[in-house]
């Protein structure tokens, strides 16, 4: 009886767990090209928590390394270098992702959205 009270008294939900940090890599490790933007960029995530990004236009072309860590199933936390453009990435440092497909989709805390296509 009191382990049918324990089980009684823990209940289960799947939506408890929807925003937990998944326990496999995530989906958006690898290699990124912007979509439609003026300045073309790249960002490639790697396994131990640091991002590279490249950013070239006609004028300028530079590469900066930035930290990311998983907050949850859909956001990331990103800590770029002072400067890097709003067009590279969201404003805000924690950023909502979803990955459909071939398509990176980053959505900042003010509603700026980025996107970016699988690089082969």
């Amino acid at each position: 009886m009191a382990t049918c009270l324990l089980v009684a008294a823990v209940p289960f939900s799947p939506l408890a767990c929807s925003r937990r940090a998944p326990s496999g890599p995530p989906p958006f490790i690898g290699a990124w090209r912007s979509v439609g933007a003026r300045d073309t960029a790249t960002l490639h995530f790697l396994d131990d928590g640091t991002v590279t990004i490249g950013v070239s236009n006609p004028r300028v072309e530079y590469l900066v390394t930035a930290s990311w860590r998983l907050l949850d199933s859909n956001h990331v936390r990103v800590t770029p270098p002072a400067g890097l453009p709003a067009a590279v990435l969201p404003s805000r440092a924690d950023v909502r992702f979803a990955v459909i497909g071939d398509q990176l989709t980053l959505t900042g805390g003010d509603g700026a959205v980025v996107a970016y296509r699988k690089v082969p």
